[in-house]
């Protein structure tokens, strides 16, 4: 029986897919489970893009595919499932930021959150 492997890209076709997708599922990614983990998560779904190459050109919405698998990750390595803290207090260095804000964004879910700082942050 001949095991099937999934063959990598060449470099030039990945760097044009990571400059096109890394930047959406990094800000997606961090919103959900904050710097550390989501930056985490990011480099565990694009380092799955390599090693599954064949299998991921087949999938239609490949960056939707790779959240998925960013997720999984962080079920895999996050220490705990709690969502990050935001500052307490806003100071000089976050001038234009109302002080309302970062209590109101704690006050909700993790994806409630989530779902706020994608589409008023980052424009989705």
């Amino acid at each position: 029986m001949e095991l099937l492997h999934d063959h990598a890209p060449d470099v030039e076709t990945f760097a044009a897919f990571i400059d096109r997708i890394e930047p959406g599922r990094r800000r997606a990614l961090v919103a959900t489970y904050g710097p550390v983990d989501g930056r985490e998560a990011t480099v565990e779904a694009l380092s799955w893009a390599w090693e599954h190459w064949d299998r991921l050109s087949a999938i239609d919405k490949e960056s939707a595919y790779l959240y998925r698998v960013g997720q999984s990750s962080v079920r895999r390595f996050a220490a705990t499932g709690l969502a990050p803290k935001f500052p307490q207090a806003i100071n000089d260095e976050m001038p234009d930021v109302e002080p309302g804000l970062l209590p109101a964004l704690e006050s909700l879910s993790a994806q409630q959150r989530a779902v706020v700082l994608l589409v008023h942050a980052h424009g989705w």
